[in-house]
């Protein structure tokens, strides 16, 4: 089935106000003038390929902090931990202070992280859709790279569809590269804001996928009863 846009017609979420729903550890990043990456997927979304990129960023910007969210069942959560601090140490680089796992978040705390970080870093191999989504209404610019199969494409299409494909990585070291300049270049990521800001509407409330859903499943079915 093909059907136009980013076959949904999403309304935009806007973040709620940080004052009350941003949990404490990302505000005290915030307070320290710490780089926040933010990556909101699933745990078990995040395949060994999302640890080589992040140590690579996290060795060229010592200021950064990437912040996940911690899974329902505990193994998930040790699994992701021990891996990036086996991995860091390989960079000679300290999970200390650099990785931080939230508790499962509110729907409101989870916009309003969204909100507050710098950069988010979309999982590779199977990107975000909703997460991508609320990136963008916040206002926040996403680094995404597709890869071999459709559900690596998600925030790939999106991004396509806003017009902000200066934020598709062809490679994993153009994701590192981009999600850098992001972090340590604030002239770029300010213009990229307000890039997302002036584009990210093009990506909601589109109707047009519904009526070529419709459309197909009407012809199905006459086809079937012929």
């Amino acid at each position: 089935i093909s059907v136009t846009g980013v076959q949904t017609c999403a309304l935009p979420i806007w973040p709620s106000p940080v004052t009350g729903d941003l949990p404490e550890a990302v505000r005290a990043l915030k307070e320290e003038g710490r780089l926040v990456y933010f990556c909101g997927q699933s745990l078990f979304k995040l395949l060994p390929v999302q640890d080589e990129v992040i140590a690579a960023i996290a060795g060229r910007l010592p200021n950064a902090a990437f912040v996940f969210i911690a899974h329902a069942a505990d193994a998930a959560t040790a699994v992701l931990r021990d891996r990036l601090t086996r991995r860091m140490a390989r960079a000679g680089l300290s999970v200390d202070g650099r990785i931080v796992l939230l508790p499962r978040l509110s729907e409101a705390a989870f916009r309003a992280v969204s909100g507050v970080a710098d950069v988010v870093i979309d999982s590779l191999e199977w990107s975000g859709f909703n997460s991508t989504l609320e990136a963008l209404a916040a206002g926040t610019p996403v680094v995404a790279m597709p890869g071999a199969t459709m559900r690596a494409h998600h925030s790939y299409g999106i991004l396509s569809m806003a017009g902000l494909d200066d934020l598709i990585a062809a490679d994993a070291d153009a994701y590192v590269d981009l999600a850098v300049r992001l972090g340590e270049d604030v002239a770029f990521r300010d213009r990229v804001r307000r890039a997302v800001a002036e584009r990210s509407g093009r990506v909601f409330d589109d109707p047009a996928p519904v009526p070529a859903l419709a459309a197909w499943l009407e012809s199905a079915v006459a086809a079937a009863a012929k």
